[in-house]
């Protein structure tokens, strides 16, 4: 139940802090998240998880937008790939920068003898 909550705040943080800072929230977000999570979240997982989770919800949330077909259609025409591919590639960049957040803090919270 742990996890599923702290996936929950990571989605949370991740959402917002991309709204009001960017792409770059989402490392910074990472890293802080997996800094304080309790153990039993399995940081590296809920912060990943959480985090690609938030920019589903925003792309989903853009995906309403009445001009977000137009912007596809003019996507289509500069990239040669079908929107779904940069959709999963919107999202596997939110899952990479976690990742890596993640670890860092996984590695600075590691209490080896």
């Amino acid at each position: 139940m742990v996890v599923v909550y702290w996936i929950l705040v990571m989605a949370n943080a991740a959402g917002w802090g991309t709204l009001v800072a960017g792409w770059v929230a989402v490392p910074v977000v990472g890293l802080a998240g997996s800094l304080v999570a309790p153990k039993a979240s399995r940081p590296v997982f809920s912060v990943t998880t959480g985090a690609v989770l938030g920019w589903a919800a925003l792309l989903a949330l853009d995906a309403r937008a009445p001009g977000f077909r137009a912007f596809l259609d003019v996507l289509g025409g500069l990239l040669p790939v079908r929107p779904l591919v940069v959709a999963a590639a919107t999202l596997g960049l939110a899952l990479v920068l976690a990742l890596g957040a993640a670890m860092t803090g996984a590695a600075f919270r590691r209490n080896d003898p």
